[in-house]
């Protein structure tokens, strides 16, 4: 797999979007998209709004939202082909 570098990084017009989560990872996923600030909005019972104006971006959101909503099983199989590819290299 080879990647484009010289490929624009910004994009012309910030993505929005509207995640439904539930309460307490609609919460969770503010507060972290906050740290790294990306800029959000997180009203009670309305869904989370992102603006997303960076491929950097895009992809903290979607590392963010994969730590958060997935299954413990998810997690530990991730975590286990990290350690064969590091015994691997």
């Amino acid at each position: 797999m080879e990647f484009d570098f010289s490929a624009p990084t910004e994009f012309d017009h910030p993505l929005i979007m509207e995640l439904e989560l539930d309460s307490v990872t609609r919460w969770d996923v503010y507060l972290r998209l906050k740290e790294h600030s990306i800029p959000c909005t997180c009203k009670h019972g309305q869904p989370l709004r992102v603006q997303i104006h960076t491929v950097g971006a895009a992809l903290r959101l979607w590392s963010i939202l994969q730590t958060l909503t997935a299954s413990r099983e998810v997690m530990v199989e991730r975590l286990q082909r990290c350690w064969k590819k590091s015994l691997v290299q």
